[in-house]
């Protein structure tokens, strides 16, 4: 089935849409072409991105299902907008782009090339540091960063992956030294600052793994995921699709319907 090649813009902030519209229509090449156009919605100021996610199902399909644009920052120009993908191995996907860039890709992608390999050429996401007891991947680091980086979406191995290829060992599981070695490791390298995967059980297939948060405060927050949802989770939050704070709620909310 053919989908439409006329796209949301969905507005999050109070600003003129105006420029942003024409960036995105022109894409890379400044090359306007009107059956693919891109119009905007601005009734989502100051709402949660998630709602938008709900909303966008429930359109009709004079617009495109899969994809669409959120502007979510006053700063577009600098900081651009929110790529999101609703059909991407059966689960949601972000990226931040510039809008020219978005103004492309998006339609590129939905005519005929593969979302990852057309956007990550554009994204520079820095991978998630993954630390560890050694109890957690009994002699075998792979098996656990294979599994991290496979993920819910089962990546493909030609895809970068979301978390980092080196494995760190903690000497227990208290999370507070491994917080302090994370500072060194982003120093060092291309980390995340704010997030990291912490394995601080010692059979991870049955108790998940530790997604933590340091804020720029200094200040700690831990949520335990399966192995699989791991990264997703993160680089749903990284990109800003969702907030830490939805994603533990509706952790919460899900095992109240468990009980």
């Amino acid at each position: 089935m053919a989908h439409s090649m006329l796209f949301r813009l969905y507005a999050a902030v109070d600003i003129d849409l105006s420029e942003l519209l024409k960036m995105l229509n022109c894409g890379i090449f400044a090359d306007f072409h009107p059956e693919r156009g891109w119009y905007p919605s601005h009734y989502f100021v100051n709402r949660p991105l998630s709602s938008i996610v709900h909303y966008h199902r429930s359109q009709p399909e004079s617009f495109n299902k899969e994809y669409f644009a959120i502007v979510d920052r006053a700063d577009w120009k600098s900081d651009g907008v929110l790529a999101v993908n609703l059909a991407y191995e059966g689960f949601i996907d972000a990226a931040r782009l510039k809008a020219n860039v978005a103004g492309s890709a998006i339609p590129s992608v939905s005519g005929r090339l593969d979302w990852r390999g057309a956007i990550l050429e554009f994204v520079n996401r820095p991978s998630f540091a993954v630390y560890a007891v050694a109890d957690s991947f009994e002699g075998e680091p792979e098996k656990l960063l294979n599994a991290l980086n496979f993920g819910l979406q089962s990546r493909k191995d030609t895809v970068v992956p979301v978390c980092a290829l080196l494995l760190h060992p903690a000497a227990s599981d208290d999370v507070g030294p491994v917080v302090q070695l994370h500072a060194e490791v982003v120093a060092e390298g291309k980390r995340d600052p704010a997030y990291f995967i912490f394995a601080d059980e010692a059979d991870v297939d049955v108790y998940g793994v530790l997604i933590v948060r340091v804020s720029g405060d200094g200040e700690v927050d831990t949520h335990r995921k399966p192995v699989d949802v791991a990264a997703e989770v993160l680089t749903w939050v990284q990109a800003g699709l969702y907030t830490w704070q939805e994603e533990k709620d509706w952790d919460d909310e899900q095992r109240e319907v468990e009980q």
